[in-house]
């Protein structure tokens, strides 16, 4: 069987988003900045990994960025990937869990998280955290998703030939919520929720500040 030679054996999902997710990030930012309209202003993003879909949003937008992930070599990645797409002075990096955010109340017009929420094991007080710093009118994109259907197909096939699993495929393991619950959880915080999911843009919760 293929496999990938890690190159930071702590941290080894950089390496598959590079090898083998990485098309999948322009197009699930372009979907996130239709769906929400905010293009400007401040935005955080939760369990950031490397980075990938911030720099992704912060490139087809006037967006600064806050980058968080509870993974130490994580944030090292994403601040030196910063520096190579010339948008480190537009970014900031922390290393943090999501149930206690460094951030002012009210701090970020847009939140935004891909494949992070399937590990958080409080979903309730990760999600009051993220209302928290989330603007009045911001909005947040949280979730997961494969960029197109053809795109999915395809990493799916690759993910297999590595011997690889997407957290996100399997329920057993996932930390999620279904949707109802998710609807229940907003109520209980107060904020009014729409879900998106279809097989082109994925599974994707956008909750308003």
């Amino acid at each position: 069987m293929e496999k990938i030679d890690f190159t930071n054996p702590d941290y080894e999902f950089d390496d598959i988003a590079e090898q083998v997710f990485y098309p999948i990030y322009d197009v699930i930012a372009q979907d996130l900045l239709e769906e929400t309209g905010i293009v400007s202003g401040s935005m955080l993003d939760v369990g950031c990994g490397g980075g990938h879909l911030g720099f992704a949003v912060m490139a087809k937008s006037d967006l600064t960025g806050a980058f968080v992930d509870i993974n130490a070599t994580a944030v090292r990645l994403a601040e030196e990937r910063a520096k190579r797409l010339g948008v480190r002075k537009r970014s900031r990096f922390y290393r943090a869990d999501v149930v206690s955010l460094p951030f002012e109340d009210r701090s970020f017009d847009l939140v935004i998280s891909r494949g992070s929420m399937f590990f958080w094991e409080d979903q309730e007080r990760a999600f009051s955290e993220i209302l928290r710093v989330l603007k009045p009118g911001g909005k947040t994109y949280i979730g997961g998703g494969l960029g197109r259907s053809w795109q999915r197909k395809a990493i799916m096939e690759r993910m297999d030939e590595l011997g690889l699993v997407c957290m996100g495929c399997q329920k057993d393991a996932s930390m999620a919520l279904t949707d109802g619950e998710y609807r229940s959880l907003a109520e209980r915080l107060g904020h009014p929720l729409s879900i998106v999911n279809d097989g082109e843009r994925g599974h994707w919760l956008v909750f308003e500040g």
